[in-house]
């Protein structure tokens, strides 16, 4: 890989390198590291999508002190609420933005001893981890997920048990102080351009100054134009075209965001 050496011998980054990130337009992720109690979303009501930079589908938070006294009670590890699959039924969470892992959580069941909650984790949208879970309505059990990571989504589908008497009925299963770790994808286009932008610009800035000799038949001396070095050139242009390349994706990327969103509202 060759590495240009610029402005008095300092290095900088390998041309092949600049391409190479902004024509493969190479991801840039933060990673966001949040235990989800739901104590912070209002109480009886569905997980909205976004929650946690996450997609939530059929969850909603359960307030224990709306409840009779059963696994709804003895399922919450924090505050008063917990979370759990509508009517039974499966319930998923995806990605938003990337991936995503789960690191740990709590989880217990509502109405039925010896419930069984099949969780699968999905990466690109194939099955890459499965476990099956068996809860109780006497409390909740702990589960570390190490190494579920790079997630594109994970689904819950709880089934089987025996009725433990509470009044209610049906396999639904609580979940509680679950630790997900979202990755959020950084849109580093516009400062990739500014700085292949700058960098052609200075490197054309700093041509080398050289006059040409005086004239011999006038006396007057002729002062060149300034002139950049031949291996400084290539880079310089390079530079430029692909500080408006990423500038383009930008702008390509802005308007397709917008005609999803301008779909949606439709």
């Amino acid at each position: 890989m060759k590495v240009f050496r610029l402005f008095g011998g300092v290095t900088r980054v390998s041309t092949l390198f600049l391409a190479t990130a902004i024509v493969t337009n190479v991801p840039v992720f933060a990673k966001a590291v949040m235990t989800s109690t739901f104590d912070d979303l209002p109480s009886n009501t569905a997980i909205p999508n976004g929650y946690r930079d996450l997609v939530w589908n059929n969850f909603s938070v359960i307030d224990r002190r709306g409840q009779v006294p059963g696994g709804y009670h003895n399922g919450v590890v924090s505050g008063d609420d917990v979370a759990s699959n509508v009517n039974g039924e499966k319930a998923s969470i995806k990605a938003q933005n990337s991936r995503f892992a789960i690191k740990s959580g709590w989880f217990g069941a509502a109405w039925n001893d010896g419930l069984t909650i099949h969780v699968t984790g999905q990466v690109n949208g194939l099955d890459a981890y499965s476990r099956d879970i068996v809860v109780n309505t006497s409390g909740p059990v702990y589960q570390d997920f190490s190494g579920w990571k790079n997630l594109s989504g994970l689904t819950f589908d709880s089934f089987g048990g025996t009725n433990a008497g509470y009044g209610g009925s049906g396999p639904q299963f609580t979940m509680d102080n679950v630790s997900l770790h979202a990755s959020r994808m950084l849109d580093m286009k516009l400062p990739i351009a500014a700085a292949f932008l700058g960098l052609g610009a200075v490197l054309i800035g700093t041509g080398d100054d050289q006059a040409t000799p005086q004239c011999s038949s006038c006396g007057i001396p002729s002062v060149g134009a300034p002139e950049i070095d031949g291996g400084k050139l290539p880079l310089a242009v390079l530079l430029l075209v692909l500080g408006v390349a990423a500038l383009d994706r930008r702008r390509r990327g802005a308007g397709d965001a917008g005609s999803a969103n301008g779909a949606i509202a439709q």
